[in-house]
C-alpha cells in the first residue's frame, strides 16, 4: 500500500493504493482518493501509510477500509487528511 499524486487536467490529486498480483500480472486498486495535493498533507498521509506495518496486515487493512472501520481505525482515519468539512 502507498501513496501516489495523480495529475487529472493539470491538478494534483492523492490516492491511497494497494498493488498487488493477479494471474502473473501486477495491479493497483485505489482504496481512498483523498483529494487535491498539498505537501505537508501528502508527507502525514505517507508516514502514516508506512507505520501501518502493511506487509503483515494488508488484508487486515483492506477490509477495514471496505468495511469504513472496524477494530483500528479504518476510513474514517484517512478521510481527515482529504480536509472537507
Amino acid at each position: 500500500m502507498y501513496v501516489r499524486i495523480v495529475c487529472v487536467r493539470g491538478k494534483k490529486y492523492m490516492q491511497v493504493v494497494h498493488s498487488y498480483r493477479e494471474g502473473g500480472q501486477v495491479k493497483q486498486r485505489v482504496l481512498i482518493p483523498l483529494g487535491r495535493y498539498e505537501k505537508e498533507k501528502f508527507e502525514a498521509v505517507r508516514t502514516a501509510v508506512r507505520d501501518w506495518e502493511v506487509l503483515e496486515r494488508a488484508q487486515e487493512v483492506i477490509d477495514e477500509l471496505q468495511n469504513r472501520g472496524g477494530r483500528i481505525q479504518g476510513k474514517s482515519y484517512f478521510l481527515k487528511f482529504r480536509g472537507w468539512k
